[in-house]
């Protein structure tokens, strides 16, 4: 597998585009985008990785559809960056771990749900507050 040297360490800037936010795009439309956006002349592909998704039950963590990415990105010479979401907290976390949920003012918790930027759930996230 090659290596894509270019997007560590150096001062070049990038005009890239968001591209995976699970669960979309569809796995097999990716080489061809991928390879489409090369076309066009971009050079960077930005993911969110959500916790929830790379860790849906305690103990199994599956980065694949990241790993697949990655793979895509530098065979088509694009850079990756991949944006951690931690506010999308696993269900089985949060039900074992009610009490860091975040609570608005008179102490009533948020009860964590899927939004547009966070389909995947877990949203609004964990309160900083607990250790």
């Amino acid at each position: 597998m090659k290596t894509n040297r270019m997007c560590i360490g150096t001062k070049i800037r990038f005009i890239g585009t968001q591209y995976y936010r699970p669960p979309n795009p569809a796995l097999e439309d990716w080489d061809r985008d991928l390879a489409l956006i090369t076309r066009y002349g971009l050079k960077l592909i930005r993911t969110w990785l959500y916790w929830s998704h790379v860790n849906p039950e305690s103990g199994l963590w599956d980065y694949s559809d990241y790993d697949r990415l990655l793979e895509l990105a530098t065979k088509n010479d694009l850079c990756l960056l991949i944006q951690l979401v931690p506010e999308s907290a696993p269900h089985w976390w949060i039900a074992r771990h009610s009490d860091a949920m975040l609570c608005n003012a008179d102490g009533t918790p948020y009860i964590p749900q899927a939004l547009g930027m966070v389909s995947v759930g877990g949203y609004p996230g964990l309160s900083p507050d607990v250790p």
